[in-house]
């Protein structure tokens, strides 16, 4: 079942019912559809789940929804009880980071392979 993102949307700027604010690339972030987001903020928020998932974003900040678990140790990840196998693919191993710079706000590391 997808995000209920018009939920969401309507209930900005308050979305904790769903992610904490603390778990976004920053503290206004705009969370909301990918669809709908600005090119420069679905690149800030990809970047800084792929770097939750490198380990590469302090535990307490890496993207997760409300309800959802993990458990790296067995490489699995749980969301609400439902368990499912979790690989790297070899080529998140490969990447280098440059940082990217929009206007004048740093968003995070750029990716490169």
């Amino acid at each position: 079942m997808p995000p209920p993102w018009d939920d969401i949307y309507l209930a900005r700027p308050d979305i904790s019912r769903w992610v904490e604010g603390k778990r976004l690339p920053w503290e206004d972030f705009p969370f909301d559809n990918p669809i709908r987001l600005p090119k420069e903020d679905l690149v800030a928020l990809a970047i800084h789940i792929v770097q939750g998932e490198m380990d590469e974003v302090e535990e307490e900040r890496r993207f997760m929804w409300k309800g959802q678990g993990t458990s790296r140790v067995n490489g699995t990840a749980l969301v609400k009880g439902n368990k499912r196998s979790v690989e790297t693919h070899p080529l998140l191993q490969q990447i280098t980071y440059t940082i990217l710079f929009i206007g004048r706000k740093q968003i995070g590391p750029a990716l490169e392979s």
